[in-house]
C-alpha cells in the first residue's frame, strides 16, 4: 500500500495517478472527508474522469449529502477496499487530506455510538457558548483541549448526553516538510477554486 496525504492542491491526486500507472495493476483509494460524498464533486476538488485517466478510484463520490458519515465508518470501508485490492493483486494508493480518516484507518478509533438525530439537531441547534458551556460542565478536561471561538469545536462534545460519544483527539503527528513548494500549492489552489467558480 501507498499513502499520500498533504493539504488541498499539492497534487495529491496527480500524484496517485502518476504513481499507478508507473505500477501497473494500482488503484487509487479516497482518504479526503468531502470527497467521498456525491454531491459536491467541485467543492470538494474531486478527480474528475479525465483526472483519473482510466485508474480504478475508489470511495468518491459514494455516499449521499445527506447521509451521515464519519472517520469509522469510511475507515470500515477503506478496510473492506484495501483487502479487495490485495486480493485483486493490486496495489491501494490511499491519498487524501483528511488526518483524521488515516489516524482512524492506521491507529483505530474508539467505538462510538449512535447519537440520536433530536439529539443532535438540539444540539446543532445551540448556541456556541451554550453549548461549549455544557461540555465544560459535563467533561472539563475535553472543554480545555477545544477553542471555544470554534463554531464546530464543542459541538463535538456538545451536550451532555453527546459527551458519552466524545472521541478525544489525539496528538497530531511531528509536522513534515511538504515537498511541494508554497508558491505552487497557491497556484494549484486558485486554479481549482477558479474552476469551480466558471
Amino acid at each position: 500500500m501507498a499513502l499520500i496525504a498533504g493539504p488541498t492542491a499539492s497534487g495529491k491526486s496527480a500524484l496517485a495517478v502518476a504513481l499507478a500507472q508507473a505500477l501497473g495493476d494500482a488503484e487509487v483509494v479516497n482518504a479526503d472527508a468531502s470527497q467521498v460524498y456525491a454531491d459536491i464533486p467541485l467543492l470538494s476538488a474531486r478527480p474528475d474522469a479525465a483526472e483519473m485517466a482510466g485508474i480504478p478510484h475508489r470511495l468518491f463520490g459514494h455516499v449521499d449529502g445527506g447521509s451521515a458519515h464519519n472517520a469509522a465508518r469510511w475507515a470500515e470501508e477503506a478496510r473492506r477496499t484495501l483487502s479487495h485490492a490485495h486480493a485483486a493483486g493490486k496495489v491501494p494508493i490511499l491519498v487524501g487530506g483528511t488526518g483524521l480518516y488515516l489516524r482512524t484507518l492506521l491507529d483505530g478509533i474508539a467505538p462510538v455510538p449512535e447519537i440520536d438525530p433530536e439529539i443532535r439537531e438540539a444540539v446543532r441547534a445551540l448556541p456556541v457558548a451554550d453549548a461549549y458551556a455544557a461540555l465544560a460542565a459535563a467533561d472539563p478536561a475535553a472543554a480545555a483541549r477545544l477553542n471555544p471561538a470554534d463554531p464546530r469545536s464543542p459541538r463535538t462534545g456538545g451536550d451532555p448526553p453527546i459527551c458519552e460519544a466524545a472521541i478525544y483527539l489525539v496528538p497530531p503527528p511531528a509536522p513534515r516538510r511538504m515537498a511541494t513548494p508554497r508558491r505552487v500549492i497557491i497556484r494549484r489552489f486558485n486554479q481549482s477554486n477558479r474552476n469551480i467558480i466558471t
